[in-house]
């Protein structure tokens, strides 16, 4: 079953996104994570994505990426702004893009 894990973040000079997405443990993406990350962008989020650039906070050390990974399931570890959560149009975005994902996830 894959899994996603949501944190957030105080905005600091070292992390100018309104969103953190990585896979945690793994060092690649599949389409429906990758697509999560389109449609935040997509949205106006700035995202960074850990897979494919060094971001702050991309959870690789995760006990439940680590877990994910041993079980060959999707994992997504998701960092958000102060923006990006709670009320306002970006914490909109944010919530659309992560019910989008989990609606996939759940036809699957």
């Amino acid at each position: 079953m894959p899994g996603v894990q949501l944190h957030g973040f105080a905005r600091s000079s070292d992390r100018p996104y309104d969103a953190i997405v990585s896979t945690g443990a793994v060092q690649g993406a599949s389409g429906e994570v990758s697509a999560l990350a389109d449609v935040m962008e997509a949205d106006g989020l700035r995202v960074c994505r850990g897979w494919s650039a060094r971001c702050p906070l991309e959870g690789t050390t995760n006990v439940q990426g680590e877990s994910a990974k041993r079980r060959h399931t999707d994992f997504v570890h998701v960092e958000l702004a102060p923006g990006a959560r709670g009320d306002g149009r970006d914490a909109d975005e944010a919530a659309k893009a992560l019910s989008g994902l989990l609606t996939t996830w759940a036809k699957d």
